[in-house]
């Protein structure tokens, strides 16, 4: 891989000769490590890329993007040379349903290629009336104390972790730019109607906060659409089971492309 891409994409496990590549993109101020295990849980027909992000990780000294935007326009230029040699796909949760929704997007309008089946997990489809009712004040107003209040709230950090400063300082700054970036982010489908044709499926938790999933349909023009609930909140795909749930389903789902 090129110098620009090895810095976005981490493949721990790699499977050269795979029939199809699955691209994972984190949550909010999520890395690559939790898809880079998932190399060693698929079989060698498909070959799974963690994104990193400006921010965090190897590139914690780059600055965050501001916009989905600008995020969208560096993954999809830098992604390009890995998507034209074979099928892929891509999968996403929380934020990087949103993210993964966008390349899909910029993908298909500026070069003609999408993925051949969209995963989205844990969130509301970007046009969803559900998903900007907030009760809150914006992430960027919000003081340290009320932005980690509200951290507590949505779940998903360790309690040893917002307790360690050290930790904490290194979390915190690209957590909070993601979650300015998804403040500002919003979509409305275009009068001509759906801008991407591939299937798309969405698994969600059941005791997260309600998601429209069935919005998620209203923004392609395949006809094949899938969603799916396992038990647990926001971060359900953590707990063991259900990654493994997780896993059968979208390898059952790129064994048939």
């Amino acid at each position: 891989m090129s110098r620009v891409m090895d810095k976005l994409l981490a493949c721990r496990f790699r499977h050269p000769d795979a029939a199809v590549r699955l691209f994972c993109f984190p949550w909010a101020g999520g890395g690559s490590g939790y898809y880079n295990n998932w190399g060693k849980l698929m079989p060698g027909n498909v070959e799974v890329y963690s994104l990193r992000l400006p921010g965090r990780e190897t590139r914690l000294k780059e600055p965050c993007h501001k916009t989905m935007e600008a995020l969208t326009n560096d993954i999809s230029t830098t992604l390009l040379p890995k998507l034209k040699d074979k099928p892929f796909a891509f999968f996403g949760h929380s934020m990087g349903a949103f993210t993964a929704f966008e390349v899909a997007r910029y993908l298909q309008k500026w070069y003609g290629l999408q993925p051949q089946h969209l995963f989205v997990s844990g969130v509301s489809a970007p046009q969803s009336p559900l998903r900007y009712q907030k009760n809150r004040q914006p992430v960027s107003e919000m003081s340290e104390e009320a932005f980690l209040d509200y951290i507590r709230q949505i779940g998903g950090t360790p309690e040893e972790i917002l307790q360690n400063k050290g930790m904490m300082k290194l979390f915190l700054p690209p957590l909070r730019a993601d979650l300015e970036l998804l403040d500002a982010y919003n979509y409305q489908i275009p009068d001509s109607g759906p801008e991407l044709s591939c299937p798309v499926t969405c698994f969600d938790g059941t005791e997260d906060r309600d998601h429209d999933q069935d919005a998620w349909f209203q923004l392609t023009s395949h006809s094949a659409f899938q969603k799916t609930k396992l038990p647990g909140g926001h971060f359900y795909l953590l707990d063991k089971n259900n990654q493994q749930t997780l896993l059968k389903h979208i390898l059952q789902t790129l064994e048939n492309i």
